[in-house]
């Protein structure tokens, strides 16, 4: 018998039917939406409508616009409560969870004794099949809403227009913009700590080692109390932001980016940082590396042990001392040897000019 003709011809388990297929539609919506809680607390992201019942700006309610640091502050300490919200939700969505299955069970368990064997599972086999196509329909739609709420959160990274000339994409991969964003900021932006990989203990023992060697006893407690403190406003205070969050969403997502991508390599380069001030002056740097780069040290310590291994042993009277720390030379010599010594290091390339001081 088919799925309409049972419906018809049980009529005195209509009722029970019809109960039944409405408890396994919201027991099929109610699992897909405690999923999706579920991966909204494990990313740290909060609901639309948990934000929108709990938003209250009444105090500011005489200003037309409500001043940036307010909403910053806001944020800051109500993502607390919304993660807390967020678990209660998710626990009282488990009570009703158990409770829809207890109640569909029943009801199944009275259609069994009112349908005939065959007709049962003939219905249950059309039901299962109806709560696949639902659980497949709820499960996209909750998986875009996912998406869209990482997308508006990962909006604090990409609206930096600052460094949107930072990335330079050589590779025909399209990026994305959160994860171009990210890499912009170079391999000298300090990422957050997630508080649960904090090292607390390490912390705490390195701290009383420092304590320790407080001598004054008076000072050494003043110290200890001010140090107590800290370690309980880390362990009682929520001090991840927005951005904060954001950026530790985006570091996962760029980690499994580059993952699947694993033939593409990321590779700093110069933002051409040649510009720099003296006496009230701007200069443009035209030779040399740039002021401020990781690679300019290093190199201008190859550049000097270089000259010298090819000017020193040149000289007529080399110098009686002489020691280097990076591009700076001390050396002690004779006065009628200055000028002489000067000009055999000053031959080794036409891009360095040495003077004496």
């Amino acid at each position: 018998m088919g799925y309409a003709e049972i419906k018809r011809n049980y009529y005195k388990a209509r009722p029970t039917i019809n109960n039944f297929q409405l408890t396994s539609t919201k027991l099929t919506k109610l699992n897909t939406n405690i999923k999706f809680l579920l991966k909204c607390r494990k990313t740290k992201i909060i609901p639309k409508f948990i934000k929108d019942s709990t938003r209250s700006h009444k105090l500011f309610t005489d200003d037309k616009d409500i001043h940036f640091d307010i909403n910053k502050l806001l944020d800051k300490h109500t993502h607390y409560y919304h993660m807390k919200i967020l678990s209660l939700l998710i626990k009282h969505k488990h009570h009703i969870q158990k409770r829809l299955i207890k109640k569909r069970e029943d009801k199944r368990t009275i259609l069994q004794k009112q349908l005939d064997p065959n007709d049962f599972t003939s219905f249950m086999e059309s039901e299962q099949n109806i709560t696949k196509k639902l659980t497949k329909t709820t499960k996209m739609r909750q998986i875009r809403k996912l998406e869209r709420l990482q997308m508006e959160r990962s909006k604090v990274l990409t609206d930096n227009k600052k460094t949107a000339d930072w990335f330079v994409n050589k590779t025909d991969t399209e990026f994305p913009p959160a994860i171009k964003s990210l890499l912009a900021k170079g391999p000298k932006f300090a990422l957050p700590i997630e508080k649960k990989k904090f090292p607390l203990l390490k912390y705490i023992a390195d701290g009383e080692e420092i304590l320790k060697t407080i001598i004054d006893k008076e000072k050494q407690e003043e110290a200890r109390t001010q140090f107590s403190l800290l370690i309980k406003d880390h362990k009682t205070s929520n001090k991840e932001s927005a951005f904060d969050r954001a950026i530790l969403d985006t570091v996962g997502q760029t980690r499994r980016f580059l993952k699947e991508n694993d033939d593409i390599l990321i590779l700093t380069s110069d933002k051409e940082n040649r510009y720099f001030k003296f006496e009230n002056n701007l200069y443009t740097q035209l030779k040399g590396m740039p002021m401020g780069s990781p690679a300019s040290p290093v190199i201008a310590d190859i550049v000097m042990e270089t000259l010298l291994d090819n000017t020193l042993e040149k000289l007529r009277r080399p110098p009686r001392l002489l020691t280097k720390y990076v591009d700076d030379l001390f050396a002690i010599i004779q006065e009628d040897d200055i000028k002489t010594t000067l000009t055999m290091l000053n031959s080794f390339t036409n891009n360095i000019n040495l003077q004496w001081n």
